[in-house]
């Protein structure tokens, strides 16, 4: 319940401000992406214990794995595309 939340809110904080009109880009699909994240970890959290819930969680799942795809795909793109940022690359020596 609470976890699964606690999990979907570490994961929204992801989207960062690169300024810019371009760059903001980044900032609005992690910002979407977050805010999908959160809401099927609410479902989640909401749902009584049982099918109802155990549905909801695989879906949650199958969106994490679509999370975690499009935020790497949107940091490479960044990275190739040499948008100076303040993005997760940034904690990463070397790149």
């Amino acid at each position: 319940g609470g976890a699964t939340l606690h999990a979907g809110a570490r994961f929204a904080v992801v989207g960062r401000h690169v300024g810019g009109d371009e760059e903001d880009v980044g900032l609005t699909a992690t910002a979407a992406l977050g805010a999908g994240f959160l809401a099927l970890a609410f479902r989640v959290w909401r749902t009584e214990a049982g099918p109802a819930q155990d549905k909801a969680a695989k879906g949650l799942f199958a969106y994490s794995i679509l999370y975690l795809f499009l935020v790497f795909s949107l940091l490479l793109a960044e990275k190739m595309l040499g948008l100076e940022g303040i993005g997760a690359l940034a904690l990463v020596p070397g790149l």
